[in-house]
């Protein structure tokens, strides 16, 4: 497309007031604040950027929106009749203006896995205490291949959890194979060589938060863990932004409502990733993958995930658009 080109789109979350989604061919892209015509730090809904919302926007030739153009107030026109009605200047996109395909990923496979049996290339003497569990596991994880803003996907071994099995199964019922739908949490790397920042729950009723995790706490043999590097970071400072955005929500509650809404609705509801009128499933909720998809586009100005900006732990698993990354253990000395 060429710059300038103004489009219109439907608003379909908003986030704190600072990012927001469009809908735009098919696709949701991501903007912020600044790319607000006279936004001068109001709230959106003040401008008329709600849910729901018709506005205007310019996007660049990467496809990136640098202009959103706020729905103008509605004017009075006659109608045939000579009597008055109400119509806003933006006219709403019709259903054939916004296809229902999304960026829907094919699975590449899950070549970067590391499983608690595989042994340790060389050894490493901490400079620190352990955890009990993770001495007597005897391995550490490997952080010199990783980078600040890589992902970390975990599922545990054993297959006994019923939150993470239910989480399993959500994700393969709306639409995931199961080799993507398996992968139930995710975490971001904050590339200081010790911890990950991520959206955990302790349990139903005692609740969860964002929280940084040291890495020592995935090192006692019920993880496996996945690394992985998104190909539009590309440069060292990039990372560091999308680090930086995810602990500006430190202490923000998990949305155990939202998560499960969302397993209720893909049970008995019957909802799926890829119907447009059906995936709203986790909004508003801060979970372990939208932590890290918010934090990602807020920082770089682009869109990952299904429509909304919301995905889950099967999406980052199943898109071509994350490499893995080869990460290996080090035996305890």
């Amino acid at each position: 497309m060429s710059n300038g080109q103004i489009e219109l789109a439907i608003v379909k979350r908003v986030d704190d007031d600072s990012l927001g989604y469009a809908n735009v061919e098919g696709r949701s892209l991501s903007f912020t604040a600044e790319t607000i015509e006279n936004y001068r730090g109001q709230a959106f809904a003040d401008l008329g950027v709600v849910e729901g919302a018709t506005v205007g926007l310019v996007r660049n030739d990467q496809g990136t929106i640098t202009a959103i153009f706020p729905p103008p107030p509605e004017e009075e026109v006659k109608d045939g009749a000579g009597g008055m009605v109400s119509r806003g200047l933006f006219e709403s996109p019709q259903a054939e203006d916004v296809p229902p395909q999304f960026n829907r990923p094919v699975s590449t496979g899950s070549q970067g896995e590391l499983h608690p049996e595989a042994g340790a290339t060389d050894t490493i003497r901490p400079g620190r205490a352990l955890p009990k569990k993770t001495r007597d596991f005897g391995m550490l994880i490997d952080t010199t291949q990783l980078q600040a803003g890589d992902l970390l996907l975990t599922r545990d071994t054993s297959g006994s959890s019923w939150i993470t099995n239910g989480i399993a199964d959500v994700q393969n019922r709306i639409g995931y194979g199961r080799p993507d739908a398996q992968w139930v949490h995710a975490a971001m790397y904050l590339g200081d060589g010790a911890n990950v920042v991520e959206a955990t729950i302790d349990g139903l009723f005692a609740g969860g938060n964002v929280r940084i995790t040291h890495l020592d706490d995935y090192c006692d043999g019920s993880n496996i863990l996945r690394f992985r590097r998104s190909s539009f970071i590309t440069q060292e400072r990039q990372g560091w932004l999308v680090c930086i955005r995810a602990l500006s929500r430190l202490g923000k509650p998990y949305s155990i409502g939202r998560a499960l809404k969302a397993w209720w609705d893909v049970r008995v509801g019957g909802a799926v990733a890829y119907r447009p009128d059906e995936k709203n499933i986790l909004s508003d909720g801060v979970v372990c993958s939208t932590l890290y998809a918010d934090s990602f586009n807020r920082a770089l100005r682009l869109s990952l995930g299904e429509d909304n900006g919301i995905c889950v732990p099967a999406w980052f698993s199943a898109t071509n658009e994350f490499v893995d990354v080869n990460v290996r253990w080090l035996q305890i000395a």
